[in-house]
């Protein structure tokens, strides 16, 4: 069903499809719809941070973003209480928790990173970081670390609002260039 999906999403001209951390492995999924298509971009909404090393997160990412002619995002966040409460997570200090993982998922794709078996390499191909935000604090923090934000249940109010916070986030981190 997956793969049909990711086709007939990629025939009827939407330009991207991305999928959830319900029940499955948000990262294989995404595999597996861009190895289904060949011009949609695939990417997760979102990659929960807890489930998997920012490590492993960064070289599958690479890994998929490579096999997939670059047309890979990473969408990032810290998923739902009653999910990470059933999985025994502690999201206490998830805003920090958050803001951490980017920032290590960004430098071990850029190749930074302590030597594992081999020296690390940057990925082959960019693969765009976004991260999930509902709140404007969120989003503001997100303005530091990633190159988009995924809003979740936002209305045309919400956006409007965002502006005035991803531009003080990004005040903080230029270097990311625009949003």
């Amino acid at each position: 069903d997956i793969r049909t999906v990711a086709q007939e999403a990629e025939d009827a001209g939407f330009d991207a499809i991305f999928n959830t951390e319900v029940n499955s492995d948000t990262m294989t999924t995404a595999h597996v719809m861009g190895c289904a298509t060949s011009r949609i971009r695939v990417g997760t909404w979102i990659a929960n941070i807890y489930l998997r090393h920012s490590y492993v997160c960064a070289k599958g990412a690479g890994l998929i973003a490579d096999d997939t002619d670059g047309r890979f995002t990473l969408g990032l966040g810290v998923s739902h209480q009653p999910v990470n409460t059933a999985l025994g997570i502690d999201m206490s200090a998830a805003p920090r928790d958050l803001s951490r993982y980017v920032v290590e998922v960004r430098d071990w794709l850029k190749g930074r990173g302590p030597t594992t078996h081999l020296p690390q390499q940057p990925a082959p191909v960019a693969v765009p970081l976004y991260v999930a935000t509902l709140g404007l604090r969120a989003t503001e923090r997100a303005a530091e670390v990633a190159d988009g934000v995924m809003p979740t249940m936002w209305s045309p109010a919400r956006v409007q609002q965002s502006l005035v916070a991803i531009e003080r986030g990004r005040s903080r981190a230029p270097e990311l260039g625009p949003l």
